[in-house]
Formats: C-alpha cells, sequence, structure tokens
C-alpha cells in the first residue's frame, strides 16, 4: 500500500500554528486562506481557498468553508 500525499497547494494543521492558529491535526487549510488571530480550527475541517476566517472564530468537526467567503 502507498500513502498519497496532498497537492502542493493544500497546507495542513502545523502551517496554520505557525500563523498562530490552532487547528486539529486532521484539518485541511488551503494556505490562501487568511486566518485572523485567535481562529480554532477542529477535526475533519476543510477552509478552502479564497476563504477569510475572523479573529476568534470556531470552526467545529466536519466544516467545509469554500471561497469566496468570509466566516467570523
Amino acid at each position: 500500500m502507498t500513502t498519497r500525499e496532498p497537492p502542493p497547494e493544500v497546507s495542513h494543521a502545523g502551517e496554520a500554528r505557525a500563523r498562530g492558529v490552532r487547528a486539529h491535526p486532521t484539518a485541511v487549510i488551503d494556505p490562501r486562506a487568511i486566518l485572523e488571530p485567535g481562529v480554532a480550527i477542529g477535526p475533519y475541517c476543510v477552509v478552502g481557498p479564497d476563504v477569510v476566517v475572523g479573529r476568534d472564530t470556531v470552526l467545529l468537526a466536519h466544516v467545509a468553508v469554500s471561497g469566496p467567503a468570509r466566516v467570523g
């Protein structure tokens, strides 16, 4: 069995934490998304390109947001 790597345009929770955002390890966050301070991204969430997640917004489990959009 081989493991599949995500496409290069997709980032994961570790990169979000580097930007001051709390994200579950299963979250998938597009690097073109803007995540403001205090954001928390829950398990299995997907944040797509051209999405702005506003300050102190919490996305609970299994949330998918596709842009263009602003949440919070």
